[in-house]
């Protein structure tokens, strides 16, 4: 399927036979995983598979799917490369992505945060965190992993959050909020009260790897939501839950206070 941002809708590329491609037969489509776009295609780093997310998949349990997918914009190719790089099993959860086009002939990709898991055998939620002072690289071309440490005000381990690029003379990716543990909506005062100080912007400086934190008053968290930069200037986050609320009842049924659920964040001032 594509966009056609001058008729406003989506169509689907009759010219690409997906069908025909083998590679089908050995992906399974993930939910949570890490997904980015720029340069040569698009990229997801791992996710998980359960009885949720296609017919093919009648399980019970959450399996963690490894490997890094990448489409290619040029040839309309799916590509599913190893990423034992990152982590042990070469999966990732929850965390974030971001394709950084001014490193390399084709861009880097900068992961951080999230979760992996010890085994593919079943994920369990809250149990292995990344901290976000570890912070991986990858080549697409090179199919090469880096890891580099960050300094600096480093956010706590954390998941379900958002990040957005800036581009410029210094690249910056910018943090919002997330939630951390296995207690998400399940009417738990420690966790609830945690996750409303989750409401929190981090900026990531590069090529320096520096953690600056905004300082504000946290009053409304965010999971499951997207950040967007628009204009290089704004930081507009999309949609969400609001982790602090006691289940997914009153987070459903939780008015958002934001019209239509867009928040706007001055990223020049930081407020």
């Amino acid at each position: 399927m594509g966009f056609h941002t001058r008729y406003r809708g989506w169509h689907l590329e009759a010219h690409i036979d997906l069908h025909s491609d083998s590679i089908w037969d050995t992906l399974t489509r993930p939910a949570y995983g890490l997904a980015t776009s720029g340069g040569p295609g698009g990229f997801n780093l791992g996710g998980y598979a359960n009885s949720h997310i296609s017919q093919k998949t009648d399980i019970e349990s959450q399996i963690p799917v490894p490997g890094l997918q990448f489409f290619n914009y040029e040839s309309h190719k799916w590509l599913n490369n190893s990423a034992l790089g990152y982590s042990a099993i070469g999966t990732a959860v929850n965390g974030g992505m971001v394709h950084v086009p001014s490193w390399g002939s084709a861009g880097l990709l900068v992961i951080l945060g999230g979760q992996t898991a010890d085994s593919l055998s079943t994920f369990n939620d809250g149990q292995y965190y990344t901290p976000l002072s570890n912070i991986s690289l990858f080549d697409p071309v090179t199919q090469t992993w880096y890891h580099q440490e960050a300094t600096g005000s480093v956010p706590d381990e954390r998941d379900r959050f958002c990040v957005a690029g800036v581009r410029g003379g210094d690249n910056k990716i910018f943090l919002y909020s997330g939630q951390q543990g296995n207690t998400l909506f399940r009417d738990n005062p420690v966790s609830e009260h945690a996750n409303t100080l989750k409401d929190d912007v981090f900026v990531l400086t590069l090529p320096a790897f520096v953690w600056l934190k905004a300082n504000y008053t946290p009053s409304d968290p965010r999971v499951h939501h997207t950040c967007h930069v628009v204009g290089n200037r704004q930081l507009l986050s999309v949609g969400g839950l609001n982790p602090s609320l006691p289940n997914l009842t009153a987070a459903w049924n939780h008015t958002d206070p934001y019209a239509e659920g867009l928040k706007i964040f001055d990223i020049t001032t930081l407020q």
